[in-house]
């Protein structure tokens, strides 16, 4: 999971620890992002994921980060937002819940 992540952050970090827990639909991850000379943490206190027969979404309910800034953006652009998760990926699905 961290490797795919990984491929689609390439241009603006890299994803050094990824920790999921699936009973408590909570990830903890540490990122080291371009021009930042510290690591970052983001903890995503809580995710759902939603299904329906031709989809699914992942949607971060709950979620805050080492930096002020990132915070904010998580606030703005990512929590209580429906994410799409990619046919490719359904697998995955079930390590999730």
């Amino acid at each position: 999971m961290r490797h795919a992540l990984n491929k689609k952050l390439r241009h603006i970090g890299e994803i050094t620890e990824l920790s999921l827990n699936t009973k408590k639909c909570c990830v903890s991850l540490v990122i080291e992002l371009a021009g930042e000379d510290e690591a970052v943490e983001i903890e995503i206190e809580r995710y759902s994921i939603r299904r329906n027969e031709n989809s699914a979404s992942v949607v971060i309910e709950k979620a805050s980060a080492s930096r002020e800034w990132l915070d904010a953006a998580l606030e703005d652009f990512v929590i209580g937002r429906r994410f799409p998760i990619p046919p490719m990926a359904a697998e995955w699905i079930d390590m999730l819940t």
